[in-house]
């Protein structure tokens, strides 16, 4: 917390029993010789939303009467209503609505498709996220372009297959790809640090692997 801050709010206040003017030391003369500046827990978040959670399950066998295997799908989605914050609870002038800034979507939603079909998994994730703005609500946009990055879907995809009794276990054999459409970071974010780092910043990456589990079957 700023000096300035805290000299602020000392004086501010309507009285002196409050956490800023502890942390001012005064010599004989009553001027302030010393700031002790710590963290404090004065801040406020207040959100409110909706999530939503589907899931469905089709045995495609049972329906076709043939060994076709089983398709799932869950799907979890959320609506932020409201996302505000406060430098200081006590004080509504430090409120800062960051609902839909960068790091905040408004609307974000995951999906996951699952194909089984005896030993084998075929699955494919599908992760939403919606556009959000790069400034602050009130800073002019006309001096700031772009000023809101675009919405963004993320593709994974994985091929898992079991092998029983391969040398008295079994095998689980897998491989993927995650970020599959290799999508950059908006515009002039990074994907690390606050706000842009909800973006991924590894691009397409593919992956193979194997586990094996002794006395299966």
């Amino acid at each position: 917390m700023a000096e300035q801050d805290i000299l602020d709010k000392c004086v501010d206040a309507p009285s002196i029993n409050n956490i800023y003017c502890p942390l001012l030391t005064r010599g004989p003369d009553f001027e302030i010789t010393s700031i002790t500046q710590i963290a404090l827990n004065i801040a406020r978040l207040e959100s409110s939303g909706l999530d939503v959670e589907v899931n469905y399950t089709w045995d495609m066998g049972e329906t076709f009467d043939a060994a076709i295997g089983e398709l799932n799908v869950n799907v979890i989605g959320s609506h932020v209503y409201k996302y505000e914050t406060f430098d200081f609870e006590e004080d509504p002038d430090t409120r800062d609505d960051e609902r839909g800034e960068i790091g905040n979507p408004i609307d974000s939603a995951v999906a996951n498709v699952r194909y089984m079909r005896g030993p084998l998994t075929l699955n494919w994730r599908i992760a939403y996220l919606d556009g959000m703005r790069l400034i602050e609500d009130d800073d002019a946009r006309e001096r700031q372009d772009p000023y809101r990055a675009d919405e963004l879907f993320y593709h994974d995809v994985q091929v898992r297959d079991l092998l029983e009794q391969v040398f008295g276990g079994d095998l689980t054999v897998y491989g993927g790809a995650s970020n599959l459409m290799d999508e950059d970071p908006p515009e002039y974010l990074t994907g690390v640090g606050e706000g842009s780092g909800i973006y991924d910043v590894f691009g397409r990456s593919l992956y193979v692997g194997a586990s094996y589990r002794m006395g299966g079957g």
